[in-house]
């Protein structure tokens, strides 16, 4: 029976490549808070899990608001009938905040685009170790390095032999999960270790959770990567 796993390069103990932190930057249209129905240009950046829109459609200038996505909101792409558009719809349940956001050029597929992103923003971050975060086996030539893609736990072979659905991580086909996780979870969100904050924990339905901190005008200490606005 074949592994449902692809292989990788033997190096470095069968270590795997993670992809990188998301980023984007561009101008969408963000529709007011609080219900009001005003829309206003402002410059968009998702770096890695910090997500901000700034004052205006100016990539340098101040922030106006920004959180930090660590493990439960949503991305839904959603049809606005008062505009007459597809709008994609951030909900940050634990900060009480929706935004909406139009494309100003691109149209649906910009929306996909930032979805995406959105959406591996929310991937556990993937742990570096010397043995097995489940059996504590020593890495080495008879016991290869993987990673379990829902808790990011550093695990071998053995103890990552199940592929689930990962659909509600952006994941289009089952990925490698960790024993912990399989033997926990029935479901998006079941996972019952913690692994020191990686672990997406019970209760949020899959779904990731967010910590609102808001920025002074005028500052930004978030160490944001200053880059054009995507064409």
């Amino acid at each position: 029976m074949s592994s449902p796993f692809a292989l990788c390069c033997p190096c470095a103990y069968h270590e795997e490549v993670d992809e990188g932190p998301p980023f984007k930057a561009g101008v969408l249209t963000k529709q007011g808070d609080g219900g009001r129905r005003r829309w206003v240009d402002r410059h968009v950046v998702l770096d890695d899990r910090r997500f901000l829109y700034r004052e205006s459609e100016a990539h340098d200038g101040p922030v106006r608001q920004a959180v930090e996505i660590t493990a439960s909101c949503t991305a839904e792409i959603v049809e606005d009938l008062d505009e007459g558009c597809m709008v994609l719809e951030v909900t940050i349940p634990h900060a009480d905040l929706v935004w909406r956001l139009q494309s100003r050029t691109g149209g649906l597929p910009d929306l996909h685009a930032w979805q995406s992103m959105l959406v591996r923003a929310i991937r556990p971050r993937w742990r570096a170790s010397k043995e097995c975060n489940v059996c504590q086996g020593r890495f080495g030539l008879l016991r290869w390095r993987h990673h379990c893609r829902r808790c990011g736990f550093c695990v071998c072979a053995g103890c990552s032999s199940v592929a689930t659905d990962l659909s509600w991580l952006g994941y289009a086909a089952p990925e490698r999960t960790c024993h912990l996780c399989t033997a926990g979870a029935s479901g998006p969100g079941g996972v019952k270790h913690d692994p020191k904050g990686s672990a997406l924990g019970g209760g949020g339905g899959g779904r990731p959770t967010v910590t609102l901190r808001l920025q002074a005008q005028g500052q930004d200490e978030w160490g944001v990567r200053q880059r054009e606005p995507d064409a």
